[in-house]
């Protein structure tokens, strides 16, 4: 009976100490956050950046080949699988284009078979499979310009080295260009009855990257988009995040995450339009706490989260914030995407066992957009224009002092009582226990 009482005993035992020291759960995750806000990747050191990311990599790639990640994001919603490809195939894309990448051979031999094996599983039927075949342009906007983007990254890193790539490559482009004549705006649809004006950009991007790499066959094309979309532009403050069908009517006006990810792709189409985009995004800049953040919303249009936000919690943006890095990147603001870097680390409690990953490894598709945004080289073309801004790096310092507060609010709840008994009514904290005189049997006072 002893035996089966032992570990009950302590179970108990551990289970009364938990209660009584509550207390330090709450003060070392906020200790564990403010040690990791100085942990994250250097983004101005190309060497650093890559070493995090390949740490990632090591996580994210057998959630892709083996564990079916684009199958359960698809789950969630329909463009999943075709989302885990892209952002897996476009970072590997990344790490072999990345400065210093060229020394290691196998590196680059590696990152790009992963590259390939991710356009080909959306180039597949089952890639296909959940876009339409009767729309125009066939399989939308979202599924062809995401499709096109990734295999121009392809060529782009291999130098167009292959030619049966390239010709895949000029045959796809041919597509998508088609799509934009077809279309009575500027955003063909991505759905049925449905225009998401960012797919547009990724699907205007592929064929910006098809002038550089191989020919100028639709520059008549990328002008002619990019004057309509100004003149949208001009009345709108912004590209917005959703129009009607075949109009550039708005229903949803610029949002966050929207914003943020076409700002990756506006500076391979146009360098006006994308420094004219960044100035606007100016006003999803913001910080909380003294982390540098991301707003999904502006006062002018609030709303609540959805799946192409992400959480929205106090108005910041999850997808928006993440992609912000890579946004901020591409234009030379490595403060402001160092900041917002750095709060990710923090807030998104990484762990290197078994591959960097994020919160507890419970959501891969962030892990991915996290490298997929870090990986984003600097365009000079946009880097020296003149770019009215602030400072919207947050603070290290004011966040630290708050997490001060907070700890020490934490110790007075638990010990203030204590404290006070003690330092300022001479009575002792705890009581103590009676002395005793062993020698005679008897108590006696201290």
């Amino acid at each position: 009976m002893d035996a089966m009482q032992t570990p009950r005993t302590y179970l108990r035992r551990i289970w009364g100490y938990s209660l009584r020291n509550w207390f330090w759960v709450p003060v070392g995750l906020v200790l564990l956050i403010n040690l990791k806000l100085h942990l994250g990747p250097q983004l101005s050191d190309p060497a650093s950046v890559r070493g995090s990311v390949l740490d990632q990599m090591r996580f994210l790639e057998p959630q892709v080949h083996e564990h079916g990640l684009g199958r359960s994001m698809h789950g969630i919603f329909p463009e999943g699988h075709l989302f885990t490809h892209a952002l897996y195939g476009l970072t590997w894309c990344e790490v072999a284009m990345s400065p210093g990448a060229e020394t290691d051979s196998a590196l680059q031999v590696k990152a790009l078979r992963e590259a390939r094996w991710a356009f080909a599983q959306i180039d597949s039927k089952e890639g296909q499979r959940v876009f339409d075949t009767g729309m125009e342009p066939r399989f939308g906007m979202f599924y062809q310009g995401w499709r096109n983007y990734l295999l121009a990254k392809i060529v782009q890193a291999t130098d167009g080295h292959d030619s049966a790539e390239v010709s895949h490559f000029w045959r796809l482009s041919h597509e998508v260009a088609a799509c934009f004549k077809a279309a009575t705006s500027p955003f063909p649809d991505s759905y049925p009855g449905q225009s998401w004006p960012a797919d547009a950009c990724v699907g205007m991007a592929s064929l910006g990257l098809y002038g550089q790499l191989v020919g100028r066959d639709f520059e008549p094309l990328r002008k002619q988009w990019v004057e309509q979309v100004t003149a949208a532009e001009d009345d709108l403050r912004g590209l917005p995040h959703k129009t009607t069908s075949g109009s550039t009517a708005v229903e949803e006006y610029n949002r966050g995450c929207s914003a943020a990810l076409n700002l990756i792709f506006l500076p391979d189409i146009d360098r006006e339009l994308a420094v004219r985009e960044f100035s606007e995004f100016w006003s999803f800049s913001c910080t909380r706490l003294g982390l540098a953040v991301t707003a999904e919303f502006t006062n002018r249009d609030p709303g609540s989260g959805d799946i192409d936000s992400g959480p929205v919690l106090f108005g910041v943006g999850f997808s928006a914030t993440i992609v912000s890095i890579g946004a901020y990147r591409k234009f030379g603001q490595y403060q402001v995407a160092q900041s917002i870097s750095d709060a990710v680390e923090a807030l998104g409690f990484s762990h290197n066992f078994g591959g960097k990953r994020y919160i507890l490894g419970s959501l891969p598709i962030a892990d991915l957009f996290i490298a997929w945004a870090r990986m984003q080289p600097q365009d000079p073309s946009v880097m020296g224009r003149r770019i009215a801004s602030d400072s919207r790096s947050g603070s290290r310092v004011l966040f630290h002092g708050v997490s001060l507060a907070i700890v020490l609010t934490i110790l007075l709840l638990r010990f203030g009582r204590q404290w006070y008994r003690r330092y300022f009514t001479g009575e002792p904290g705890l009581p103590k226990p009676p002395r005793h005189n062993f020698g005679t049997g008897g108590a006696y006072d201290a």
